[in-house]
């Protein structure tokens, strides 16, 4: 009966926030597919209750969880789901061009400002704390304006200002995706 129905309930419940905590650390798609077969579940379970105050409420609940871990796995992705697909990825290889780039001026205030760049972008992906963005925004800034400075020829200049800027575009979408997925998880704790 009744009481039946709610262990069921709780049940299904406590797998599908197993599923979710699963997918977060593994990242594995297996997963959310299993998050999702756990979702069908309730919602079977919960049908003969849809028009009970009860089962409304519930059914209000699973949807906003239901929708709020769909919007974080949605973020995952396009953050990328290891450091070299999505925005993470895209992130790396604009770091790669813009290194060897500004290495092989040999320009040793230009090669600071890149390391203390990437130090910075480091320290924002351990503590997700968003100082360090202004930081990273002030290195490459630094890191344009000695290039602009510079007597290297104008193409040379050109080259190094538009992979420095390339590396802050990707890092501001990269650092956006991180702080929306931090917020979207933390509705779950």
């Amino acid at each position: 009966g009744e009481r039946d129905r709610a262990r069921i309930l709780g049940n299904t419940m406590l797998q599908m926030r197993l599923a979710e905590k699963n997918f977060f650390i593994e990242k594995n798609p297996i997963f959310s597919a299993d998050f999702e077969k756990r979702y069908d579940e309730f919602q079977q379970i919960l049908f003969p209750l849809r028009h009970d105050e009860i089962g409304i409420q519930l059914e209000d609940a699973i949807e906003e969880y239901y929708s709020t871990f769909n919007k974080v796995i949605d973020k995952m992705h396009e953050r990328g789901l290891d450091e070299n697909s999505g925005a993470e990825g895209t992130l790396r290889e604009s770091i790669h061009s813009a290194e060897q780039i500004i290495s092989e001026t040999n320009n040793f205030e230009m090669i600071i400002q890149m390391l203390q760049a990437r130090r910075r972008e480091k320290d924002f992906f351990m503590r997700e704390d968003t100082a360090y963005i202004e930081k990273v925004n002030n290195h490459i800034n630094a890191l344009i304006d000695l290039a602009n400075r510079s007597k290297l020829p104008s193409k040379s200049k050109e080259n190094i200002i538009s992979h420095a800027n390339n590396y802050l575009n990707n890092f501001h979408k990269a650092s956006t995706l991180i702080l929306e997925q931090s917020r979207l998880t933390q509705s779950f704790s």
